[in-house]
C-alpha cells in the first residue's frame, strides 16, 4: 500500500516538473516568432503559469480543476491557432504546437493525480490487517513481560507510523507532505532570463 500511494505521489510530482519544463521551453521557442506573435505567444505561456500557480494550485487540493487555469489554457490555444508561420519560424512553431498539447495532457494528468486516493476497502483491510497482527503479538506467549511489551509497543508503533505515512501522501496536493508548485514558480525565474543578454 505504501509503495503504490508513493508511486502515485512521485507520479503527480514528477509530471508537474515536466510541465512547468515544457512551458519553460515553450516560452523560449517563441523568441523565434515574429514580434506581434511572440509577445502574444509569450504572454500567453506566462498567464497560464501563474494561474496554475495562484488558482489551480488550491483547488488540486479538492481533487479538481480551476476553470480560471481552463481559460487560460483556451486562451494559449487561441493564440497559436491562428498564426500562419513562415519558413523562418515554422519548426519552432511546430515544435510549440507539440509542446502545447504535452502541456495539456500533463494537466489532466495532474488534476486525475489529485483525486487519487486509496478506496475505502483498502483502509478497511489496513486497520484490520494492523488490529490482527497486534493482536497476534500481544498474544504470543514470552516468559519475560518487559520484552513481551517492548515488542507490542514497537509494533504499534510501526503500524501507527504506516498509517501516517498513508494518510499524508494519500492525496498528492493536499496535507503537510504535498507536491510543491516550486517547480512553476522556477519557471517564472526561468522565463524571466530569457532574452537577457548574459553578464
Amino acid at each position: 500500500l505504501v509503495f503504490g500511494v508513493y508511486t502515485t505521489f512521485e507520479s503527480a510530482s514528477q509530471d508537474s516538473a515536466t510541465e512547468a519544463s515544457t512551458l519553460v521551453l515553450m516560452y523560449r521557442s517563441a523568441e523565434a516568432f515574429p514580434q506581434l506573435e511572440r509577445d502574444q505567444a509569450q504572454q500567453a505561456v506566462v498567464a497560464y503559469i501563474r494561474s496554475v500557480m495562484d488558482d489551480e494550485w488550491p483547488a488540486l487540493a479538492d481533487g479538481v480543476g480551476s476553470p480560471k487555469t481552463g481559460r487560460a489554457m483556451d486562451h494559449l490555444f487561441d493564440v497559436y491557432n491562428p498564426m500562419t508561420p513562415d519558413a523562418r519560424w515554422t519548426d519552432q512553431y511546430n515544435r510549440s504546437v507539440n509542446d502545447l498539447g504535452d502541456v495539456v495532457k500533463l494537466r489532466n494528468e495532474r488534476i486525475d493525480h489529485s483525486r487519487a486516493s486509496l478506496p475505502p476497502i483498502y483502509w478497511f483491510l489496513l486497520f484490520a490487517g494492523g488490529f490482527v497482527t497486534l493482536a497476534y503479538v500481544a498474544l504470543s506467549y514470552v516468559q519475560r513481560r518487559g520484552m513481551h511489551a517492548l515488542a507490542v509497543g514497537l509494533m504499534a508503533v510501526m503500524l501507527g507510523l504506516v498509517i501516517f505515512l498513508l494518510l499524508e501522501v494519500n492525496h498528492p496536493f493536499l496535507g503537510g507532505i504535498a507536491v510543491p508548485k516550486e517547480n512553476f514558480a522556477n519557471a517564472l525565474t526561468s522565463i524571466s532570463h530569457v532574452g537577457q543578454p548574459p553578464k
